[in-house]
Order: C-alpha cells, then structure tokens, then sequence
C-alpha cells in the first residue's frame, strides 16, 4: 500500500472543496493488453494505483471491471471505441469516472456522455507507449462531465512532470488534423514519392543530410508501426480534408514557381514561415 502522509507525492488529491480525500482510485483499463493499454497500466501502476484489465485474453468481463474499478480508462482503436463506450458505459454510475484516450476525442466524449452517467474527461497523451518519463511531454485533457475526479487525474500527471492542456473535444480534433493528420500526410507523401523515384535507401543514406535522416526515420517509423492506427488518425478526423486541399493548393502554386524559376517568390514564402515558429517555446 502506498502512504497519504502530506509528503508523499502518489496521495490523492482534495476535492475541490478542500473538505476530504477521494477514495483510493482503482483503475480499471479495457483494452489494457495494447500498446498504449499497456502503458496506461505501467503509469497507474507505478504510482501505486491497482490496475484490472479487461482484454481479448483476459477472464473479467465488461461488467465486472466496471463494478470493481471507479476509474474506467478506454484504450482500443478508433473504430471500435465508441462501440466499447456503449457497452461499459451503462455500468458506470454517477460517482465514477470514464476517460478515452484514443487520438480523436469529439465522437469518443459525445458517446461517454450518451452511454454512461460517470464524469467524463476525454484524454490524449501526445506520445507513443515507448515513452518511459513523461516529463515535459504534452497530455490533453477534454473535461466535459464532473469536477469531482478532474483535480485528481491531473494531479497525477503534473506531478510525472507532464504538460497538461485542458481544450473542448472539438478544438482538440481541429488541432490534431493539423499536429497529427496532415503532418502523417506529409511523411507519407514524401515516402511514395521516394519509392516512386526509385533510388536505394543505401544510397540515400550515403548522401544524407541530418534533416534528411530525420525525414527517413519518420517515414521508417510509419511503415513499420501500426499502420491502421495512422490510417485512422488520418481518414477519422473530418477537420483534415478541408486543410489537406489547402496543403494541395499551396503544392500546386510552388510547382508552379518551381516550373517558372521564380526564386523570388520562393524566397518570400519561405520567409513568411518565421511566422508559424514566431511563438514556439524555446
């Protein structure tokens, strides 16, 4: 068991009130056998929460899990999550807290809060399971239902060092078409048209450049992860179609000064760039 003395910093945290302690959370994951399931259950775990997990190999079922764990954590793919949350959901009461953390949250929250009377957050971790401190990297938060549950899980997170962001569901998908979507397009894109041209990878990584490395571990790390989960970052977000054709507008008029030799114009754009980075930290 783990301490609630004042010092010790795995405690729960006051309820906003201030008057007493939340219970011990038991924190149940359903798709806790998956990669980022799996990573879910190390963070509880190793800040002394107990963990069940509800999988395709595992004997506790839906209900049980939902009876047993006041914090029921979603961690399955994008297609099937909504599925999932219709089918726990009924079984979380008012006094328990459900949270996704698939990497689209506006269908993900609109199903908590249709299917179950639990507090709702919708969570995205901006990183991938291999990640082992999470220190200084970004979480989202999309609290939507409850504040009894909130202070806590953010608490828990801020004090592993995260960066956490609190946004609507609606702006995080707005975004996300933006930081993952067309920035998966992208390395895609760049990908195809490598293998188009037909050159070795030897051969490039002869001539390579740092930046260049860069790009080629990105496109690796595409090909040889999960490609139906880039697949459905990609095709699930409906805020990316309207800024990829703005991405193929912008490629076409740079063909078109690339076909003229307008270095000029080139020149301008490029500049125009200090713009995006003008509020980068760092």
């Amino acid at each position: 068991m783990r301490g609630h003395g004042a010092d010790s910093p795995c405690r729960p945290p006051v309820t906003p009130g201030g008057l007493k302690m939340l219970p011990e959370p038991v924190i149940g994951i359903v798709g806790g056998r998956g990669a980022m399931g799996s990573w879910c259950a190390r963070f509880f775990k190793q800040n002394g929460y107990q963990v069940l997990i509800h999988d395709k190999d595992t004997t506790i079922t839906l209900a049980e899990l939902a009876e047993k764990a006041s914090v029921a954590v979603i961690s399955v793919p994008i297609p099937v999550t909504c599925e999932v949350i219709k089918a726990v959901g009924p079984f979380l009461g008012a006094d328990k807290l459900l949270v996704d953390i698939t990497s689209l949250k506006a269908e993900s929250v609109k199903a908590m809060l249709a299917y179950s009377e639990a507090e709702v957050i919708g969570l995205h971790p901006l990183f991938g399971p291999d990640v082992e401190d999470i220190k200084g990297h970004n979480v989202v938060f999309c609290p939507t239902r409850g504040d009894k549950w909130l202070p806590w899980l953010k608490d828990l997170f801020t004090r592993a060092g995260a960066e956490v962001i609190e946004t609507t569901p609606e702006r995080h998908d707005e975004i996300m078409a933006l930081v993952q979507g067309l920035n998966h397009l992208n390395t895609i894109l760049m990908g195809l048209a490598i293998e188009k041209i037909g050159i070795e990878t030897k051969d490039l990584i002869a001539f390579s450049t740092p930046a260049f490395r860069t790009k080629l571990n990105l496109i690796r790390k595409i090909s040889s992860q999960d490609p139906h989960l880039y697949a459905e970052i990609i095709a699930g977000n409906p805020h990316l179609p309207s800024l990829f054709e703005r991405y193929i507008e912008h490629a076409n008029h740079l063909k078109e000064l690339l076909e003229g030799k307008n270095s000029p114009e080139i020149v301008r754009l490029i500049q125009k760039l200090s713009l995006v980075t003008a509020g980068e930290k760092g």
